[in-house]
């Protein structure tokens, strides 16, 4: 049981507090929405009152601490959606290295076999994939550029 101090309204007055043992639950709720209704018919500023000038305090503490935490939030999120973004971007960047890195193995040794044997089938791999490695620096020059 908790002893609670119930403000008695006369008019715009406040007399003396009346004492009465409430549990610990309608200590608490009572009479915060008690005196907040009565605030708010009778037309005072509820935060005036003296339960309130107590918790006014911690009343702001709680909303700038929940501000704080919401932007702790979102700047968290911003953080994880551009480390992902990075993530993909490095990612495509390293499978474009691959491909042209192969290509140009391609190319190379189209070329040498091409020199050593003669064999025009060597000419006609490099013409094919010399396209396909032109495609893919082009691809690497644009995906850079757009980031």
């Amino acid at each position: 049981m908790v002893r609670k101090i119930k403000w008695i309204d006369i008019g715009s007055t406040i007399t003396q507090p009346k004492l009465e043992w409430l549990s610990s639950y309608e200590a608490g709720f009572n009479a915060s929405v008690i005196l907040l209704c009565r605030g708010l018919i009778m037309g005072k500023n509820w935060l005036d009152h003296p339960v309130f000038q107590e918790r006014r305090y911690l009343l702001f503490g709680l909303i700038v601490t929940q501000f704080l935490l919401a932007f702790i939030v979102w700047n968290i999120h911003s953080i994880q959606t551009a480390n992902s973004e990075t993530t993909n971007y490095v990612s495509h960047i390293k499978e474009l290295q691959g491909k042209i890195i192969h290509l140009d193995e391609v190319l190379t040794m189209s070329t040498y076999m091409a020199a050593a044997s003669g064999d025009s089938k060597w000419e006609e791999r490099y013409y094919h994939f010399e396209p396909k490695l032109g495609e893919l620096i082009q691809n690497a020059i644009t995906t850079s550029t757009r980031y």
